[in-house]
């Protein structure tokens, strides 16, 4: 079929023309922008929609967290799962419910709050404890971020949190709760073990030429050599290209000129202040009366040296935030002050007193001047490999837009070969021996790289794990045809054409030449079976009253504190069982260690002691884990008013 396509691109395309213009004519652009619009979207709930960009954009902010997590040795195909798309959407689906009942209850997020969320940031404070504004700005800058985006962000993200919170909080745990559970922690139990070993019956165990045959074919997957392939594969992406990209001195210079000012560092003024708060909801009476006491403490340090401010500040401010410092606000621009405060601060003339009252939204203020630091511009030197990077990147993402589709159409009509893509944009021709459809085999570090142009650093096997591209490189067509693939965007920014170089096919192994794996697997399968039987079997007759054909082993004393270095699944039943009558008999599958029955002697009552002086973090957990249950179930209720639309996606 894509031969066809291939050799009868022109006739395809005048059909396509005849097909679509009429729809133009009939319908217009908005209808199809309506229709592409309906299209986009995965997800709705009210009147909020949830954007297919938007959840790859999520997923994959997800799989970059958990690929840091766990390392670079990571598999991708193991973590970009369709469980894990859809408990990403479910996630954008809560943040829209949440932002709709913010919405409509007008829930907002106080200045105080953001300041507060921002300064609790421990790497935004300097070593005497106060906000630390010049790295909170260098922080965001590299980020790519603004201020006044990061903190709209913050403040949704704290909105969204009040509810959760209230639910918390809200929570209770009677005492009695609480005593039980403290109650089933100190107490002990005393029990004894009766072991069935896979191992004590694997010697009985002769299997038949039949039982082979048959068991080699029930387990025809275990005995499978997976098929795999050859792989040569180029990366187009702009980290590719910015390595190509070599920048004048004069173009460095130039862009110096451009981004002077913001190179530099605007003026900064210190200043202390002592703040009278007026309400949002103050009256007016109430507001003339914070003025008086604002132009009484004005009269007051009129004539007060610095230290007098300060001394009258730490008695008489309201700001919480800045009292115990005298007032003091530290360095600051013009933007991180609200604008009121800010005009005052920076028409001063000179360090002092500013003269006259400053009404804001948080009241009056009593401002004094401490310090002026003029505006500052970063020598060229300083910044010339800062420029330099930021240039490549610019250029390299504009070459990138350039190039993506004419890469696409390259790898496409010139399908049998990577050499004229890789040729025109520079790029590394990257060979791996040893690819499954699962990703790069770990056996395998057969890596090879053809370079078009010296200095382009061979990639590593990233793109290899991409779901889409490990589907498309083993689907029937191009197992068959060895044709390029279609440019796959690997990553944001990053496209990627694959071929197969050499296939081998999923091979069953002959039993003959695995023989003695068939049969050990054959005999640890059985024996294990036969374990978990007896051992089954033995409960049964032990819990109708019958006496034990083996004897017990001496066991031990176990608690829920101290677990006795038991296997937490034996812990958990000896822990759970019914002890109305002793002894009491329990039994766990083991798997490939076969079955233990425990038998349960006595049960102790235990020291209170130890578990009280955890009671406290006992009653947050269990007030914890109830709040989230209602957050849960509040959250479903309310979707379900809402009305939750998903697409088949």
């Amino acid at each position: 079929m894509f031969d066809t396509v291939r050799n009868h691109q022109r006739a395809l395309q005048f059909v396509l023309l005849l097909l679509i213009l009429p729809s133009f004519i009939f319908f217009g652009l908005s209808g199809y922008d309506k229709f592409l619009g309906k299209d986009d979207e995965v997800a709705k709930i009210g009147d909020k929609k949830v954007s297919k960009q938007e959840l790859d954009a999520a997923v994959r902010e997800q799989v970059a967290r958990m690929r840091a997590s766990l390392g670079p040795n990571a598999d991708g195909q193991a973590i970009e799962t369709p469980q894990l798309r859809g408990q990403v959407l479910d996630g954008l689906i809560d943040e829209r419910a949440l932002d709709l009942y913010v919405g409509r209850q007008h829930l907002v997020v106080a200045d105080d709050t953001l300041r507060r969320a921002i300064s609790a940031q421990t790497d935004l404070l300097k070593p005497d404890g106060s906000f630390d504004r010049e790295r909170y700005r260098e922080l965001l800058a590299a980020q790519g971020r603004t201020e006044a985006s990061f903190e709209a962000s913050l403040r949704q993200d704290i909105a969204r949190s009040l509810i959760p919170q209230a639910f918390g909080q809200s929570a209770m745990v009677p005492k009695r709760v609480t005593q039980r559970l403290m109650e089933g922690l100190a107490q002990s139990r005393e029990f004894s073990l009766l072991q069935f070993r896979p191992n004590d019956f694997a010697t009985q165990l002769v299997p038949t030429e039949e039982q082979l045959v048959q068991f080699h074919r029930d387990q025809a997957p275990r005995f499978t050599t997976p098929q795999s392939a050859k792989v040569s594969w180029v990366v187009l992406s702009a980290d590719n290209l910015g390595r190509q990209i070599k920048i004048s001195e004069d173009e460095l210079r130039t862009y110096y000129e451009q981004n002077r000012a913001r190179l530099g560092r605007p003026e900064r003024r210190r200043a202390s202040h002592i703040l009278v708060q007026v309400p949002a909801q103050a009256s007016e009476a109430d507001a003339e009366k914070a003025k008086s006491k604002a132009q009484a403490l004005l009269a007051q340090v009129r004539d007060a040296s610095a230290e007098g401010f300060a001394a009258i500040a730490r008695t008489q401010s309201e700001d919480a935030g800045s009292k115990a410092a005298g007032g003091d606000l530290d360095w600051f621009t013009p933007d991180s002050m609200v604008k009121p405060f800010a005009d005052a601060v920076f028409a001063a003339k000179s360090i002092g007193l500013v003269d006259e009252l400053v009404r804001s939204e948080f009241g009056f203020h009593i401002i004094r001047l401490s310090g002026i630091e003029p505006a500052q511009t970063k020598p060229f030197a300083e910044v010339r490999e800062q420029l330099e990077a930021e240039l490549k990147k610019q250029q390299a993402g504009k070459r990138y837009a350039e190039s993506a589709e004419s890469f696409s159409n390259l790898v496409y009509e010139q399908s049998d070969s990577l050499e004229s893509a890789a040729s025109r944009f520079g790029l590394t021709i990257q060979t791996f021996e040893g690819v499954t459809p699962e990703g790069p085999s770990k056996a395998s570090d057969k890596l090879s790289g053809k370079e078009a142009n010296k200095g382009v650093v061979v990639a590593d096997l990233a793109p290899l794990s991409n779901r889409r591209l490990l589907t498309t490189l083993f689907s029937e067509d191009s197992i068959r045809t060895r044709r390029n693939s279609e440019a796959i965007e690997t990553a944001p920014g990053t496209l990627v054409s694959a071929r197969l170089v050499d296939h081998q096919p999923a091979l069953l192994r002959p039993l003959e030449t695995v023989r003695a794996e068939v049969k050990s697997l054959w005999i640890e399968t059985q024996s294990r079976q036969l374990a978990s039987k007896a051992g089954a079997t033995q409960l049964k007759q032990l819990q109708d009253g019958a006496k034990p054909e083996a004897t017990f082993a001496q066991g031990g004393k176990i608690s829920r504190m101290d677990r006795g270095g038991l296997a937490p699944t034996v812990v958990n039943a000896v822990l759970s069982a019914s002890v109305s009558k002793l002894p009491a008999y329990v039994g766990v599958d083991l798997g490939e260690r076969g079955y233990v029955i425990a038998r349960i002697d006595a049960v102790q009552a235990g020291d209170l002691g130890p578990a009280k002086a955890n009671e406290a973090q006992l009653e947050a957990q269990i007030r914890r884990t109830e709040g989230e249950q209602s957050v849960a179930t509040w959250l479903k209720s309310w979707q379900s008013t809402l009305g939750v639309q998903r697409s088949a996606r």
